[in-house]
């Protein structure tokens, strides 16, 4: 005959397993984001700590993480463009970069260390915590030196937000925090904060296009070189 197995440890983890079920459903789930969409995406990148150097550019981002494909159509001068494609059972991506004349453009293939991700990877680990309602952030530091007058500020800290955070460890992440605003289902900021250097880095988003994208945002031109020892 079998030995009598204590019903004490299974009474014990059936009830930890309840206030922890509780406590999430008080929190609400993490958010269901948008895995297929374009939108206006400002990024700010702040290097050295407290008061260091912040440089900052506009783009619209094209984002489909069923393809693994994303293109980024950088607002500089000249226009630059770059398109970051998966490949089936590789943990790396090709990349092509190019700008508005459409002559140049290289094609790399990315490291291993920095898979193909999406945009909002990390709220669905399980260390993610829900910091409820509270003010929107203030808008990302001014790039140094600041930007022309013709750029607008973020209108994020209008209004009141609801946040997640928590680490994303295959982004060297030590904290990335997601905030929506109240009654809303897109993101208007993404702050993320390095893990072993002095670094930060801010997305804004604005001109939300939620949906499948046409197929023809996410080819590279075929003036692309291939790229070296690789097949897309």
């Amino acid at each position: 005959m079998a030995p009598a197995t204590s019903a004490v440890p299974l009474l014990a983890a059936i009830l930890a397993a309840v206030l922890v079920s509780s406590a999430a459903a008080a929190a609400g789930p993490p958010p269901n984001l948008p895995h297929q969409y374009s939108v206006d995406r400002s990024k700010t990148e702040c290097g050295g700590g407290q008061g260091g150097t912040c440089g900052a550019y506009s783009s619209r981002f094209h984002f489909d993480w069923d393809s693994r494909a994303s293109l980024e159509v950088m607002d500089l001068s000249p226009t630059t463009y770059k398109l970051q494609l998966g490949r089936p059972l590789h943990p790396v991506h090709l990349v092509y970069q190019w700008t508005g004349d459409g002559q140049d453009c290289t094609t790399t293939v990315a490291s291993k260390q920095n898979p193909f991700h999406g945009e909002w990877d990390f709220v669905h680990l399980n260390t993610i915590k829900y910091n409820g309602a509270g003010k929107c952030p203030p808008p990302p530091p001014k790039p140094t030196p600041p930007p022309p007058p013709s750029e607008s500020a973020s209108d994020a800290r209008d209004g009141d937000c609801v946040s997640w955070e928590g680490p994303w460890e295959s982004e060297w992440t030590a904290d990335a925090q997601v905030w929506i605003k109240e009654g809303e289902k897109l993101p208007t900021q993404l702050h993320m904060i390095c893990s072993f250097l002095p670094f930060e880095l801010f997305y804004t988003y604005a001109n939300w296009n939620v949906g499948p994208l046409p197929g023809h945002l996410l080819q590279p031109p075929k003036f692309c070189p291939p790229a070296p020892g690789s097949t897309p």
